[in-house]
């Protein structure tokens, strides 16, 4: 069995309160980590904190206001949190074919999905903030390989986020922090959900396509830890597909 020394890292998770975000909180938890969680619905990071009494430090923080994003990172220090960590779950994703572009939600897209990751890369690479030899993990998305009809936005944000996580590792390299990217394919989460109740056979569709089945989020966590581990600590500018099968 792998040890990846989870027991001895405090890490930022955005997006905690749900889907990708929470399964990751809590696969770090479980393997003893200290979770920075953020989110937007208190008593759903009140929740996750109950199953983990002591490892779960929630702050609430809507990632579409960028200007103050050095809040979570000031949080952190004046409890005594110097990181080791980061993965940015947070997304959202709008059903638009381009000739039905929505200028709010194009910006609603970019703003949580990519440049929310950038400034968080901001604060978290001071040292006053984080440890040397950290991890910043990206979830993104087969999607940004893919390009699917009726998803221009998310698909642009996804790739816009790969090219930060190439931009970032070069960038934080000198304090051996490395960046990675986890580009997974259909996932079980509200999101996808969400998604379903929109375009009609959406599941069964999405299954044929992917033959190793519907990806559990759990899934991504296991992910998540391994690139957050020394098991990867010669790989960073990485975006690893989490294909299901589905050909891209």
């Amino acid at each position: 069995m792998l040890e990846t020394n989870m027991n001895s890292k405090t890490i930022v998770v955005t997006g905690a309160t749900s889907g990708i975000g929470e399964a990751v909180a809590e696969r770090f938890a479980a393997e003893g980590a200290r979770i920075v969680a953020i989110g937007r619905n208190m008593a759903q990071l009140e929740k996750l904190g109950q199953k983990f009494p002591n490892q779960i430090f929630p702050f609430v923080y809507d990632l579409m206001n960028l200007d103050n994003m050095e809040e979570i990172f000031i949080y952190c220090k004046e409890n005594g949190l110097k990181l080791d960590g980061l993965v940015h779950c947070a997304g959202v994703a709008f059903n638009n074919v381009i000739r039905s572009n929505d200028i709010e939600e194009m910006e609603q897209t970019m703003r949580i999905n990519c440049f929310a990751f950038l400034e968080l890369g901001k604060y978290f690479s001071m040292k006053k903030y984080s440890n040397n030899e950290s991890s910043l993990v990206a979830i993104s998305s087969i999607e940004a390989l893919k390009s699917d009809k009726g998803l221009s936005q998310y698909n642009a944000s996804k790739a816009a986020l790969n090219s930060v996580v190439k931009t970032m590792s070069k960038e934080f390299v000198r304090r051996k922090i490395r960046v990675n990217a986890i580009l997974p394919a259909n996932v079980k989460t509200p999101m996808l959900m969400a998604t379903a109740r929109q375009i009609e056979n959406y599941i069964e569709k999405s299954e044929a396509r992917q033959p190793l089945g519907l990806i559990e989020p759990e899934y991504i966590g296991y992910m998540a830890e391994y690139l957050m581990s020394d098991y990867a600590r010669f790989m960073t500018g990485e975006l690893v597909v989490m294909s299901g099968g589905m050909e891209y």
